[in-house]
């Protein structure tokens, strides 16, 4: 059963309207108009400490210092060392990159990093999307007479670390209002501060570069982040520079990039070199001038990425099998499991992908035995980070914002954390909130046509915050199921008022769909123009589906209210609405009877049986059916045959309910 709620953001009030007008209202945020506005820059309040951070690296440059760049081994990190290196070699300066390994080091400033960079006569360290954390580290870089100058954008502590210039938006402090920028954002005002505010020279230079970081670090494409994207992906497809147009070739990018080709296939290669290979591949790829050395790193960057797949789809095995172990797991407001010596560069994208499968916050943790390394990711409703922090008395390490977050516990404690976690998510949401998802409206088939969905490029780049303009159509009839590519994926044939369209379901195998021929549905969809041999067509991709004429809201909040009940937590100001009785039973015996064995899930027998009765009710009456000795539903739903009648009133279940 569908565990999102969609959420309309606007009404078709008739058969006419105009797209880009409606889309624009849901897009309050984005103003097209300042897409080639410079002026954008210089109405931001200089960041805090900016000027700080200039005179010292100035200071450096003139005094031929050796200046280090400490970056981070995701896109972001990678893409703000390679800004900062090429800025400060071209401006002739003594450079060189430090880039933390993953497994042996983790995330930002490490004292045994710093000893290194001392024994390298280092003078002058310039953080990257990292530092603001750092405070010991930095302190003890001080004492080594070795300065610092933290360019960051995550949230800091109440205390800042005590070095030379901090530039961190979300400094209390700071009157800047970018919060919105990544790290390779900030470098990208830093290089644009040293040029003194020379903004149209860096955004050429530069923004190729940056926009990758941004794109890849999934910030808000709003303001200067749209800016620079949108520039970025002019000068990309320009083929400027040699180690980018080798990952476009080797990412099998054709008829250039776009915001979501960065992300789907840029972004994830870049990302690979820290997750599970080598990180210099990519930063090297990003610097070098030689065609020939660019593409023998893409390439190896490709083997990384599909070396990613192949552990993310381990460990997922591995989680499938723990859930099936115990599928109460599944039922807690927040979904917390711990493997053993996962790889920790793709837990986090795999805690993405259970999250965004069951609809909850998700905290995934990789044990070495002695240590737990976990990510999490959340739904909007619930802040993980605040989660995280308020049970932090467990952890050795943490850090993250409201939507994802990273964590680190020594093995004996993960059974305590976990314990104090629920309890937190209890008490902040006893009913967890339900996913959603936003569409910009509902249409019929007639307005998929080339001439609207052409109009749609006016509002790219799409990114976080801009999402490509979702659609729905209710009430379609599928009318065909084509397998694709192999058997990964799905198109099907619906249709409307006697009018025909296909749907692309990507990843979504012909076994696992859970929709038949006939099916009344309404499906969730992106749209855009695919250009085969000259002809355009509009191409549907499926971003959600459910049956029609199923009381969403009913079904989102029954399963919260069942969860609650199978963790033996108070139901009682729902019990009225949910106890199922003796009719209810014989409508769902009568229908098994009539249709013989049911060997697809309950959840499409509670759509199929035609039931009139609420999802928490029709959940609770297949327990009770089952305590009862009238259905079995272990491989699937069977009536057993019984001799006599049986009472509901001897059901355990129900006198629980009933607080007998």
């Amino acid at each position: 059963m569908n565990i999102k709620y969609w959420k309309i953001l606007n009404k078709k009030e008739n058969d006419s309207y105009d797209l880009i007008n409606r889309i624009k209202i849901n897009r309050k945020n984005i103003n097209i108009e300042d897409d080639e506005n410079l002026l954008l820059f210089e109405e931001n309040p200089p960041m805090k400490d900016m000027d700080l951070a200039v005179e010292r690296i100035r200071k450096a440059l003139y005094n031929e210092e050796k200046i280090a760049i400490y970056g981070d081994y995701d896109c972001d990190g990678i893409t703000s060392t390679a800004l900062l290196y090429s800025y400060l070699e071209n401006e002739g300066g003594d450079i060189i990159y430090y880039i933390p390994e993953r497994e042996s080091e983790g995330y930002g400033l490490n004292k045994e990093a710093i000893d290194i960079l001392k024994e390298n006569d280092v003078n002058l360290i310039i953080t990257v999307d990292n530092g603001i954390s750092a405070l010991d580290e930095i302190d003890y870089a001080q004492n080594l007479g070795i300065d610092v100058v933290v360019t960051d954008h995550h949230r800091p502590r109440e205390v800042l670390p005590n070095a030379v210039a901090v530039v961190d938006p979300h400094r209390v402090d700071c009157p800047s209002n970018l919060k919105y920028l990544c790290g390779a954002g900030v470098v990208f005002m830093l290089l644009a501060a040293l040029e003194g505010g020379d903004y149209e020279l860096i955004l050429n230079l530069y923004s190729d570069i940056a926009a990758i970081g941004t794109v890849g670090d999934s910030v808000e494409l709003v303001g200067i982040n749209r800016l620079i994207v949108k520039y970025g992906l002019e000068k990309i497809n320009s083929g400027d520079r040699v180690g980018i147009n080798a990952l476009l070739e080797t990412s099998g990018i054709k008829d250039g990039a776009s915001s979501e080709s960065i992300s789907f296939k840029i972004a994830p290669r870049i990302n690979a070199a820290g997750r599970v290979g080598d990180v210099e591949v990519a930063l090297v790829l990003l610097l070098t001038e030689d065609y020939e050395q660019a593409f023998s790193l893409a390439s190896k960057l490709n083997e990384y990425n599909n070396e990613r797949k192949e552990l993310e789809k381990h460990i997922l095995s591995d989680i499938r099998k723990i859930i099936l172990n115990d599928k109460k797991i599944i039922s807690d407001r927040v979904i917390i499991i711990k493997g053993e010596n996962w790889h920790n560069g793709v837990v986090g994208i795999v805690c993405s992908k259970v999250s965004e499968k069951y609809g909850k916050p998700c905290i995934l943790f990789s044990d070495d035995g002695k240590e737990a390394r976990g990510s999490g990711r959340s739904i909007d409703g619930f802040n993980m980070i605040e989660a995280i922090s308020a049970c932090s008395e467990h952890l050795t390490r943490f850090g993250g914002h409201p939507m994802a977050a990273g964590m680190t516990l020594e093995s004996e404690n993960f059974d305590e954390f976990k314990a104090q976690f629920e309890e937190y998510a209890k008490k902040t949401c006893y009913i967890m909130p339900t996913a959603i998802l936003n569409i910009d409206f509902e249409v019929s088939p007639s307005d998929m046509t080339t001439e609207q969905i052409k109009q749609l490029d006016i509002f790219a780049p799409y990114g976080v915050g801009n999402e490509f303009p979702v659609f729905c159509m209710k009430d379609v009839e599928i009318d065909g199921i084509v397998s694709m590519g192999m058997g990964k994926h799905i198109k099907i044939k619906v249709k409307k008022n006697e009018e025909y369209f296909y749907v692309l379901g990507f990843g979504i195998t012909p076994e696992k769909f859970e929709y038949d021929i006939g099916d009344k549905v309404d499906i969730a969809f992106t749209a855009d123009i695919n250009d085969y041999m000259g002809k355009e067509t509009v191409s549907l991709k499926l971003k959600d589906i459910r049956f029609s004429h199923i009381d969403q809201n009913d079904v989102c909040k029954g399963k919260k209210i069942y969860e609650l009940f199978i963790n033996n937590e108070d139901v009682a100001p729902y019990k009225n609405e949910i106890i199922p009785d003796r009719n209810d039973g014989a409508v769902i015996y009568r229908w098994l009877k009539t249709n013989g064995r049911f060997t697809r899930n309950s959840d499409i027998m509670y759509v199929k049986s035609g039931v009139n009765m609420g999802y928490c009710k029709y959940c609770i009456l297949l327990m009770v059916m089952e305590e009862l000795g009238l259905i079995t539903t272990d491989n699937s739903i069977d009536i057993v045959k019984v001799k006599e009648k049986k009472d509901f009133c001897n059901s355990e279940i129900l006198k629980r309910l009933s607080g007998v």
